[in-house]
């Protein structure tokens, strides 16, 4: 199976112990969003998509509304979109370096900035 995700499919977010949120795409075929990335007492792992639901004693749960069926997928699922996630950031903090190094512009020479125009005032 042809698991994809993207960086521009990744949005980074600071709910929580959230991360990001990004969606796959299974054989170019099926869209599988509201995954999750989470950081957690083990490092970053990814977590399926879920619902607040109620368990049989009553009590709130989240369930996971899509989920793989092998440990196996789950580990390529959580490698593609971990993968993904590392190329985001990768991507801002490269952006964030072009704009620092960019030289800066000026409408006007330094020298003309500072020219005498006129009588200072106090």
């Amino acid at each position: 199976m042809k698991i994809s995700c993207e960086p521009k499919n990744v949005r980074l977010t600071e709910k929580g112990n959230a991360k990001a949120l990004a969606s796959i795409t299974l054989d170019d075929a099926f869209v599988v969003s509201g995954l999750k990335v989470m950081d957690g007492a083990k490092g970053l792992f990814v977590q399926m998509p879920s619902q607040k639901g109620i368990d049989k004693d009553g009590n709130e749960k989240y369930y996971d509304t899509a989920f793989p069926l092998s440990k196996e997928l789950r580990g390529e699922i959580n490698s593609v979109v971990l993968d993904a996630y590392q190329g985001k950031l990768n991507e801002l903090q490269q952006g964030a370096q072009k704009r620092d190094e960019a030289p800066q512009q000026y409408d006007s020479t330094p020298e003309e900035e500072f020219e005498d125009n006129g009588p200072e005032m106090n």
